[in-house]
Formats: structure tokens, C-alpha cells, sequence
């Protein structure tokens, strides 16, 4: 069945190295799915990223922290100023761009990777 909230987070443990879907958000941490089991992390031991709401153009969620293709080149997904923006990560001065379903349409955006996992997207 197709999960259809419209605000879905996902974690990065640093320590374990993993990203993990979020089932809930409680007073004593995040609950994590990971493989087959649910775990509580305390706040402070996870980055915590949201669900922007947007499909790539091959139907991936789009989240905050992700790596997309813009024009051959990768750009981050980052949470400024009310809204997502582009932030290209070989140009760290240029101005971002916002990220909406037309910059997905218009620039045929792709996940390559997250922020985080820098092997996923980044040539040998």
C-alpha cells in the first residue's frame, strides 16, 4: 500500500552509517525502521530530514539532504527560507534555485544520492 501523508521524514545515523524511514516522532526520540526491526534514536543522534513532496523523474521521493542531477551536474536538496531549494555542491557561491514540480519537470531532476553517502554520486 502507497503511503500518501504528505509529510514524511527519514533519518541519517552518522554513527551507523544508514539512512532509515521514520515511523513516528516521540517525547523519548525518533522511531526508526530499520530492515526488519523498529528502533527508538534520541534526537541528537540523528539528522533529521523531510519528504519535499516531489517525485524525481524516475518516481523517487525527493527528500531534504538528497543529491539531484541538474544539467550533468550535483546539487543538494536543502530546507532554507520557507521552502526547498537546489544548492549546487561544486559551486558553493551560486545562488540556490527553488525546488518545486516544475524546476522536476523543466530540469528532468534525478536522485543520484544524498549528502551524505558522497560514493553514491561522485565518479571514481
Amino acid at each position: 500500500m502507497e503511503d500518501r501523508r504528505r509529510y514524511r521524514f527519514r533519518i541519517w545515523h552518522p554513527a551507523e552509517k544508514k539512512m532509515m524511514p521514520v515511523i513516528s516522532m516521540t517525547r523519548g526520540g525518533i522511531v526508526a525502521q530499520d530492515a526488519d526491526a523498529t528502533q527508538t534514536y534520541p534526537r541528537e543522534s540523528v539528522v533529521l530530514m523531510q519528504y519535499a513532496a516531489l517525485l524525481d523523474i524516475n518516481q523517487q521521493e525527493i527528500y531534504e539532504g538528497d543529491v539531484v542531477e541538474l544539467a550533468g551536474e550535483p546539487h543538494g536538496v536543502h530546507f532554507e527560507g520557507g521552502g526547498f531549494k537546489l544548492k549546487h555542491l561544486s559551486k558553493p557561491d551560486a545562488e540556490p534555485r527553488p525546488l518545486d514540480q516544475s524546476a522536476v519537470d523543466r530540469y528532468k531532476l534525478r536522485v543520484v544520492g544524498n549528502i551524505y553517502q558522497p560514493d553514491l554520486y561522485l565518479e571514481p
